[in-house]
């Protein structure tokens, strides 16, 4: 959400007026994270994701008809070693709705 209110506004001295415009802040309102049991390559692992991360892959393994196991594993044999899983899938996610708005975007 952008915050335009006068709190937050920046001095910026506009010309001999001196006015001021207002700054804008994204108001993130998002939980440290939950942890959540997923089988990777047969073995029970924990991550730690945010719902909305969360939330999100489950989105898209409903909608790939996938499960969740199988997606995490493959994220997790088809990543570079310094990241954690738990940033690989993060990345996934972001990967995967970019993808899906240039396809969207294409089509308009």
């Amino acid at each position: 959400m952008l915050n335009d209110s006068p709190a937050n506004e920046q001095n910026n001295s506009n010309g001999a007026h001196g006015k001021t415009e207002p700054k804008a802040s994204i108001a993130m309102d998002y939980d440290a994270g939950r942890i959540h049991n997923i089988i990777v390559n047969g073995r029970r692992t924990r991550i730690r994701l945010e719902n909305e991360i969360w939330n999100a892959l489950q989105e898209i393994c409903r909608f790939e008809q996938l499960e969740i196991d199988k997606v995490c594993t493959n994220i997790f044999n088809h990543t570079q070693r310094r990241l954690s899983l738990s940033s690989a899938i993060r990345v996934f996610v972001v990967d995967y709705y970019r993808s899906t708005l240039k396809c969207y975007t294409k089509e308009r």
